[in-house]
């Protein structure tokens, strides 16, 4: 299968209204917008209606917009469907009556002189093009676990037709009522909407019949579907964002998984420009408690304890503009033991910051990667830095991965059973405000 299979048109055009561009993007203080998405094309070759495989305009959204709560994109309002040279109207009669009404009210229009008269063939005129050129609104459907939306053109197209038909079968009748005084100066011509009256009436009476044959003669040709939607923007965007609207006109019924993958990589798209959120925002996975085994108590000799527990550190920065980050670590206390006042005030935790990865949006950075930091009561409340970024201007995404920890005591140190605790304080600060 490939997408000639699937999409109608070879030359589809698509549009959004959106107003963004990636120089003008969708900034995050705006949580919708209304936008239009048209698709249109402009029929290099007529595209018949197939009684088998409804032909329906598609739009499918980017994967972003399509959470597992549902989508966040819906319809605002019915869809608009403009095709020009929309039914073989000599298809329509066996006889190919109404394919020459057109020129048959034209003959009749150039006879009279009466303005009223003049007024009436006009108007039937204007039904007669509102057949040919077709301008309606059309109900949008949500398909696919909410993945795309649809129109329906050929049903809701077909079933519109068909009451445009009725109105100039009516329109028809009232106006061969309105010529019958001109009887001998139209002659013939009246004889000839007689009979356009009378096979449309016989179609118009078997509706379903009427259906089909206006199915069957119907062919799209240059079509334009607009569909307006309520777009809410995803949440928690750290950079920018080019999603991708595909917009197509299909003959096939509801999508496959693999159809569906298959139309996402058409090149009928527009797209709609995303700005991150403007973000400063530190995530410390580390651990809550160190475990640093059960060993002898003993004072003979020195302890070197490293930690199970390892950690990594996440810092976000999508702001706008030039701006400086620092972030340091802070022991604010000693170790004290869980049940008794006694504090180790010779202990060492030692913090060995192994790798730094990541993107300092063009500002330069330094860090303790590679490095250890030592943390004692020699240090207490004194910040050690960890990472600085100077001259940021653009989005930072920075992670310091495989943080280990090691607790040391010298010989000589006092100890008791059990656990004992201090206090980090971690401190991320932009440049002026911690």
């Amino acid at each position: 299968m490939s997408l000639v299979d699937l999409e109608v048109f070879s030359n589809i055009s698509v549009d959004n209204t959106s107003g963004t561009t990636p120089d003008n993007r969708w900034k995050p203080d705006e949580a919708t917008k209304f936008v239009d998405f048209t698709f249109e094309s402009k029929g290099l070759a007529d595209v018949k209606l197939l009684p088998d495989k409804p032909t329906r305009g598609m739009l499918i959204y980017p994967d972003e917009f399509v959470t597992e709560e549902g989508t966040l994109i819906s319809p605002s309002g019915p869809a608009s469907v403009t095709v020009s040279g929309l039914v073989n109207l000599n298809g329509v009669l066996t006889s190919g009556l109404l394919g020459g009404l057109l020129g048959l009210l034209e003959k009749i229009l150039g006879l009279l002189s009466s303005i009223d008269l003049i007024k009436a063939v006009q108007s039937v005129i204007q039904d007669l093009a509102s057949i040919e050129n077709f301008n309606q609104t059309f109900d949008i459907t949500v398909e696919g676990n909410n993945q795309y939306a649809t129109v329906d053109i050929d049903t809701q197209l077909v079933d519109q037709l068909l009451g445009l038909v009725t109105n100039l079968l009516n329109s028809l009748k009232q106006l061969e009522k309105s010529l019958g005084i001109l009887g001998l100066l139209l002659g013939v011509l009246l004889g000839s909407l007689n009979n356009v009256i009378k096979e449309l009436g016989a179609l118009l009476q078997n509706p379903e019949a009427a259906r089909a044959q206006l199915l069957s003669a119907t062919v799209l040709g240059s079509t334009s579907i607009t569909m307006p939607m309520t777009v809410t923007r995803p949440a928690n965007l750290v950079s920018n964002l080019d999603a991708t609207f595909i917009g197509t006109i299909t003959q096939a019924s509801e999508l496959t998984l693999v159809e569906l993958d298959l139309l996402k990589t058409s090149n009928r798209n527009t797209l709609i420009y995303l700005g991150p959120e403007e973000i400063l925002q530190l995530d410390l996975h580390l651990p809550d408690s160190l475990d640093f085994g059960s060993h002898r108590i003993q004072a003979r000799m020195p302890y070197a304890l490293p930690a199970t527990e390892k950690g990594n550190i996440t810092l976000t920065d999508t702001r706008q503009g030039n701006r400086n980050l620092s972030l340091g670590v802070t022991q604010t206390q000693v170790w004290q033991h869980e049940n008794r006042n006694h504090f180790l005030d010779t202990a060492e935790l030692n913090i060995d910051f192994t790798s730094l990865t990541g993107d300092a949006g063009g500002g330069i950075v330094t860090s303790a990667e590679n490095q250890q930091v030592t943390l004692s009561a020699f240090t207490l409340n004194q910040m050690h830095p960890i990472i600085s970024v100077t001259n940021a201007s653009d989005s930072v995404f920075l992670d310091l991965s495989s943080i280990a920890f090691q607790l040391e005591l010298p010989a000589n140190s006092l100890q008791y059973s059990g656990s004992y605790q201090t206090h980090l304080t971690w401190t991320l600060s932009d440049g002026t405000t911690p």
